[in-house]
């Protein structure tokens, strides 16, 4: 690679560079995310290279809802599984409507399963609100991004 040094800067394959002290030692550059690069000083100059970059997962793809709608109200509890793609083993945050579910995980990164929340939480001392009948988004969010939305029916009593 060739590495150019100028008054304040270098410039390594057209990436430009702090200038570094003529001491030994190793420093890390991040050129707004587009270059990772490592250089080690030397007396006799800087040596410098391109870290490789570590493949991106991509964010999570749902595509269902099993079962896709169910009563409203806290008397009854619902088990759903959503299905699709990119969970990871665990840290994945569920978005249903107003409520987050946190750190759901998912067995084979293809399948996560959780209980339908019927409230949505308040501060203080007022109690919580409960989820009316009606149609809410889902979606997935773990450290690859944020999925697509599915939607949930929470619908009038059994």
């Amino acid at each position: 690679m060739l590495l150019v040094a100028f008054a304040d800067e270098y410039l390594l394959a057209g990436v430009k560079l702090p200038k570094l002290l003529e001491r030994s030692g190793h420093s890390e550059f991040n050129d707004d995310g587009r270059n990772d690069i490592r250089c080690r000083v030397r007396r006799a100059g800087c040596a410098c290279m391109r870290r490789p970059r570590r493949p991106q997962a991509n964010p999570p793809t749902l595509t269902e809802i099993v079962p896709a709608s169910g009563p409203a109200g806290p008397d009854y509890p619902l088990h759903v599984t959503i299905r699709g793609t990119g969970f990871m083993p665990t840290g994945n945050v569920v978005r249903f409507g107003p409520v987050t579910v946190p750190d759901v995980s998912s067995p084979d990164g293809s399948r996560i399963m959780f209980y339908v929340p019927k409230a949505v939480l308040s501060g203080g001392e007022v109690p919580p609100a409960v989820l009316t009948p009606g149609d809410y988004p889902v979606a997935v969010t773990n450290s690859a991004g944020t999925s697509n939305a599915l939607s949930f029916r929470l619908t009038h009593g059994p």
